[in-house]
């Protein structure tokens, strides 16, 4: 008997445990039995994982879902990749049809016929419901006017093709896009089907679709004519079949809508946090202007407490860098951001225990001295002072700011304040950073509305704080270490 061959299942998941398991069984329960699964997840903080693991699955991590199929494929063994939602299930024979159109009917890649299941009965069900089965009656798969996309491939369709990434929405379009340019021939399943769950509350469905609209400049980007095309309302909405139910159309023409206007706020949401973006980085252009200036020089550099992102990415870098944190998870983040050239999980109360002294031409510590109490921030500095050979950088809000621990980190709660007499006192020179002192508040953040208004007037603040830092929201101090 000729072997079967394997087929690589790729399922991308997020806090899926309320549908995943039934979607492992009905891969499980195929009539196809050679295949792997292969799972990537974005950080579950529910049982997901153990799910996955329980049917065997093979679990990797992603820090971008959008990124996760290109990542299954890179490890993946089977002949064909199946990719499958945590929210669907395949009739029994689904993958048996695919691989019969690949080996026997000379396919490269197949659509499958995809149908809801009906939980609650609410209208939004029933139209969505709907939505899909005109798809499946018109077998709407042109890949610039229509719906449908192929979910199963024969994996060597990718092993020359340019791989769209870093997309949360219409990565699966613009693959088959690429894929029809480059010959593949695509078939339609309909004797089997993949089902969903579909969202029932109109609130879920809204918030849905401002995620995607979230995501749709990227994908735009890529490839617009594409992604314009399937932002009109389906090609199957003008067809027979659409008519056959009246009532249902104008339920169709409703729901199309809610997606325009959900999807509308997404893209102005987007749009709006990378404005708010670019002014953050104007306003903190003149803040990595004055570290690269002290820094200049150093050969090499302290960074005590670097967390998961420093700003000494954003400072020309002429010398070698080591960063330092107690935060494992933190310590994980910034080394895929390559900042530093060598990285250490360690207490920096206990600096001197860990490094030698006079044994860097730098240490900074930027936003760190504030999250312990005075008296242990007293000692940190002068550890950080014995280790410095040229000079010591201290980044610091002007008095106390109060800040709660997020992502789990406790050491993100701020413990103490400190003020322009305390920094005079130890021979510290001041600069103010990041605009007027009443503006910002927890994890620096704009306090009014309009954030716009506000976010310009704290930017070009900054450069009239810069010389008052009395005004100013953080300071910035510097002491050359006596030779």
């Amino acid at each position: 008997m000729k072997a079967q061959s394997l087929v690589s299942v790729s399922i991308r998941t997020l806090n899926s445990a309320k549908t995943l398991e039934e979607t492992l069984r009905s891969v499980k329960d195929q009539t196809y039995t050679s295949f792997e699964i292969i799972v990537s997840d974005g950080h579950s903080n529910d049982n997901t994982v153990e799910i996955a693991k329980k049917y065997g699955a093979l679990v990797h991590y992603v820090d971008k879902l959008g990124d996760a199929r290109y990542e299954d494929y890179k490890i993946s063994r089977g002949k064909y990749l199946f990719s499958l939602d945590s929210d669907q299930i395949l009739d029994k024979k689904v993958i048996e049809k695919c691989v019969e159109l690949c080996e026997k009917k000379g396919f490269d890649a197949v659509t499958i016929s995809e149908q809801s299941i009906i939980q609650k009965g609410t209208l939004l069900e029933k139209l969505i419901a709907y939505d899909k089965w005109i798809i499946d009656q018109n077998r709407d798969a042109d890949a610039t006017f229509g719906t449908a996309c192929p979910r199963f491939f024969k994996r060597e369709l990718f092993d020359t093709l340019k791989w769209p990434k870093g997309l949360a929405v219409f990565d699966d379009t613009i693959l088959y896009a690429e894929l029809l340019k480059n010959g593949a021939k695509v078939a339609y399943l309909s004797e089997q089907s993949i089902r969903h769950h579909e969202v029932t509350s109109w609130i879920v469905f809204f918030k849905k679709f401002i995620r995607y609209g979230r995501g749709y400049s990227n994908a735009f980007k890529s490839q617009p004519s594409t992604i314009a095309a399937h932002s009109l309302p389906r090609k199957s909405y003008f067809s027979k079949a659409a008519m056959t139910k009246p009532h249902y159309f104008l339920g169709l023409i409703v729901l199309y809508i809610v997606k325009a206007i959900a999807a509308s706020i997404g893209v102005l949401s987007s749009a709006c946090m990378t404005l708010r973006q670019f002014l953050v980085f104007v306003g903190d252009l003149l803040y990595y202007k004055a570290l690269e200036k002290e820094l200049a020089g150093a050969k090499t550099v302290l960074d005590v407490g670097c967390g998961s992102w420093s700003p000494l990415a954003n400072v020309k870098k002429t010398f070698y860098s080591v960063g330092i944190d107690i935060h494992k998870p933190s310590i994980e983040e910034i080394k895929k951001q390559k900042i530093h050239d060598e990285y250490k999980v360690g207490d920096v109360l206990k600096l001197n225990k860990i490094f030698k002294p006079k044994s860097f031409d730098a240490v900074v510590a930027l936003d760190v001295v504030e999250h312990f109490e005075k008296k242990e921030s007293m000692e940190l500095i002068k550890q950080m002072e014995s280790i410095a050979k040229n000079k010591v950088i201290i980044l610091t809000p002007f008095g106390f700011v109060k800040q709660h621990p997020v992502d789990d980190n406790l050491f993100q709660e701020h413990k103490s304040g400190w003020s322009i007499k305390e920094f005079d006192t130890m021979g510290y020179r001041l600069r103010g950073i990041r605009g007027f002192r009443f503006i910002r508040g927890e994890y620096a953040t704009i306090k009014y509305k309009p954030w716009f208004l506000w976010g310009i007037i704290s930017t070009l603040s900054q450069f009239l704080v810069y010389n008052f830092p009395q005004l100013a929201y953080q300071l910035l101090a510097a002491k050359e270490m006596k030779k």
